[in-house]
């Protein structure tokens, strides 16, 4: 799967972490109730399964991209971000494609995506590789990468979790988020007030999004690029922060 985000000014990775949530436990024909939301402490953070996350983590000197599971302890309402285990060069990650640092791309398999489903979870200190910086719209598995470490990904949650149960499906749902500061995937959570904005009108706090397609994994696809709804207030003050528009495909299979 590749998976393409926009924004209006170029990325600070260092300030902003860039956000794309999954659900993957999704039937078809019902986008209205399943799409991820981006005032999540609403809805108990429903539809929330899997984060495609790209951030710069301190100490580190370019930004990775991380592909967790939103894990749900017993007895427990807000998830809390468990890194998926990779080996290099799964994990793809252009930060600049499209030449004018706005838009990223990043391709991953997504059988990463099932491994709440088939594993006990446990964070992983594997991060992505980064694809060369020269403009290339759709990065493939053949290009250089050179390996980025992932700051933090070896903490682990002071419990070891037991694997929930967990409805794995070929009809997945999503949403993208901008959130304010480098977000990790070693036992943390993602706080409903720390979203700067989503593709939603209400930005950060919008609970009304419906994606405009459902994505079937078992079948090629190309959303084709879809526009965030423009904000309710107006521009973001962060322009780096404000999406501006997305694409996601599957062309070389599930």
């Amino acid at each position: 799967m590749i998976v393409k985000f926009t924004v209006a000014a170029p990325f600070n990775f260092t300030t902003n972490s860039y956000v794309v949530v999954f659900n993957t436990e999704g039937t078809s024909g019902s986008a209205q109730s399943q799409t991820p939301e981006a005032y999540a402490a609403l809805t108990n953070y429903a539809n929330w399964d899997v984060a495609l996350i790209v951030s710069q983590p301190p100490t580190t000197s370019g930004p990775t991209a991380y592909v967790c599971d939103f894990f749900r302890n017993a007895g427990t309402i807000v998830p809390v971000l468990l890194q998926v285990p990779t080996v290099p060069g799964q994990v793809i990650l252009n930060p600049n494609s499209n030449g004018i640092q706005t838009q990223f791309s990043v391709q991953f398999p997504i059988s990463l995506a099932e491994y709440l489903a088939s594993a006990t979870p446990s964070p992983s200190p594997s991060g992505s590789a980064t694809a060369s910086p020269t403009p290339s719209p759709t990065p493939t598995a053949t290009a250089t990468a050179t390996a980025t470490a992932s700051a933090g990904a070896s903490a682990s949650p002071s419990a070891s979790p037991t694997a929930p149960s967990y409805n794995f499906s070929n009809v997945w749902y999503w949403n993208y988020f901008v959130v304010s500061g480098p977000v990790g995937c070693n036992g943390n959570a993602i706080a409903s007030t720390s979203l700067i904005d989503s593709l939603g009108s209400g930005g950060g706090s919008d609970n009304t999004y419906v994606d405009p397609q459902e994505l079937d994994i078992n079948t090629t696809f190309d959303t084709g690029t879809f526009n965030a709804f423009p904000l309710n207030n107006g521009n973001l003050s962060d322009q780096t922060a404000q999406i501006v528009s997305g694409e996601i495909s599957n062309t070389v299979g599930p």
